[in-house]
């Protein structure tokens, strides 16, 4: 039997995230739609930059966390490759991050 965890999960628009860990998908070439598009804003290129030197770009499974993000509230910004945008599912990028979070103690999550 596997370890069992306990992870607070919160919905939230990124202006009124305060706390957890912001989870963010990324579709592929790096590209941020919606809600998570505001981080890429935010952050004044903070975000594009590391994505480029990590080279990371959105590639399904992938996954990248910053930490102290620039115009975020929280303590950072776990960015999740979801592939192309024709192709996401959100029960499997939920499974993703569960199984890129589970086992480093993170015990807030904000998704967007």
């Amino acid at each position: 039997m596997g370890a069992v965890f306990v992870m607070k999960v919160v919905f939230s628009s990124p202006k009124k995230a305060t706390s957890g860990l912001a989870v963010v998908p990324v579709f592929s070439n790096r590209r941020l739609v919606g809600a998570s598009s505001d981080y890429r804003r935010d952050s004044k290129g903070q975000l594009a930059r590391c994505m480029k030197s990590a080279g990371f770009d959105g590639s399904k499974g992938k996954t990248l966390t910053q930490h102290d993000v620039i115009g975020s509230a929280g303590p950072g910004v776990h960015l999740v490759g979801v592939g192309k945008k024709g192709e996401f599912d959100a029960e499997m990028f939920g499974a993703e991050v569960m199984k890129s979070l589970g086992t480093v103690g993170v015990k807030t999550l904000t998704f967007h």
